[in-house]
């Protein structure tokens, strides 16, 4: 992924598109071009396991989430392998 600070704007390379796409398709989404920072950071969102969306809205509403809030190593590992 290359930036260009003076205009903001921001290129991925065909197979990181290619992989943004594919995940986000996974989720439901269609990812068209990215050629700004917030194009890529939604489409970046949109390519995440939902589980781990939640989780990011839940701790952004609750300041606490599930993998936040995880009392141990194992309980940890139990979550990112359900995903």
């Amino acid at each position: 992924m290359l930036i260009d600070k003076s205009t903001r704007r921001i290129r991925l390379t065909k197979p990181e598109l290619n992989l943004v796409r594919s995940m986000a398709a996974k989720n439901g989404y269609a990812v068209q071009e990215v050629t700004t920072i917030s194009e890529a950071m939604e489409a970046h969102i949109k390519a995440l396991p939902l589980r781990t969306v939640n989780d990011m809205l839940q701790f952004i509403e609750t300041g606490t989430s599930t993998l936040t809030s995880a009392s141990s190593v194992e309980e940890l590992h139990k979550l990112l392998a359900e995903e």
